[in-house]
């Protein structure tokens, strides 16, 4: 719906698996927000489904977060664990010291190096760093965890992308349930439901997430296979007044409402 609202991006979330050697996980890709100015602010375990997750922010208020997520892979069962450790063992990173370096330093680069920066940049989260998995592998380990399997066939990408409800500064999309009836109403698919009471620090939703054709090896040969991608939140933070009277904001992040958007990418 177009009412003349500007949105700010909030939050970018990326999916990992872990793995100690090579490096993988937050630990890793988590290295491309610090070389920016990011510093790692909120740790969260989300114990039913393996993961851990960290969110990073930046000085400039502006900016989104980045929440990184990764699954203890040593947590599941032998077989799936098996599969995962055999699809990702050709793991090349494409983040080098030199890569960080640039990144750091990004005010003193040359303007005409900024394009070719930004790709090899993006190309860290966009190429899946190993060797395409059999569908064989993928079915067998999203029985156990869909999360896992989804990083199997789109490696470090985006999950999903957040919008601030906060920042329309529209009367008509002042709150998340005028914003998710009106991207409705335009055709948009919307999650069923809005995690979070009315007057609560933290109201969340989410369109559903897109099917995307993946390559995937089946019986030796690359073949195409629908799978879920991303999705796009809404995310809601309301200001209180605190005991001091003084105004805040919960910047923050609640487990047991994410473990629910964690299934947006989760196949019917």
């Amino acid at each position: 719906p177009n009412a003349g609202n500007r949105t700010n991006a909030a939050t970018l979330t990326l999916a990992q698996l872990t793995r100690q050697s090579p490096s993988m996980g937050i630990a890793s890709i988590g290295r491309i927000f610090e070389a920016l100015g990011y510093r790692a602010k909120e740790c969260y375990q989300f114990e039913d489904k393996h993961l851990n997750a960290i969110y990073f922010q930046h000085p400039e208020p502006l900016f989104p977060k980045i929440f990184v997520s990764e699954i203890r892979v040593y947590e599941l069962s032998e077989k799936n664990r098996n599969r995962i450790l055999k699809s990702v063992s050709s793991h090349k990173s494409l983040l080098t010291d030199g890569l960080l370096q640039s990144i750091h330093n990004l005010h003193t680069t040359r303007s005409t190096s900024l394009d070719s920066l930004l790709e090899r940049t993006l190309n860290c989260l966009q190429v899946v760093p190993w060797a395409l998995p059999t569908l064989e592998d993928v079915q067998a380990v999203n029985e156990e965890s869909q999360y896992a399997a989804w990083v199997l066939v789109h490696g470090n990408n985006v999950n999903h992308f957040t919008a601030l409800i906060n920042s329309h500064k529209v009367d008509s999309l002042n709150d998340i349930e005028k914003t998710a009836k009106a991207l409705a109403s335009a055709g948009v698919p919307m999650k069923d439901d809005i995690e979070g009471e009315r007057g609560s620090k933290l109201r969340q939703t989410a369109t559903e997430a897109v099917t995307i054709d993946v390559p995937v090896i089946w019986q030796g040969k690359v073949i195409n296979c629908n799978w879920k991608y991303a999705y796009f939140e809404l995310a809601q933070r309301d200001s209180f007044t605190d005991e001091a009277g003084k105004s805040y904001r919960y910047e923050g992040f609640m487990s047991h409402q994410a473990t629910n958007l964690f299934e947006m990418t989760k196949g019917k």
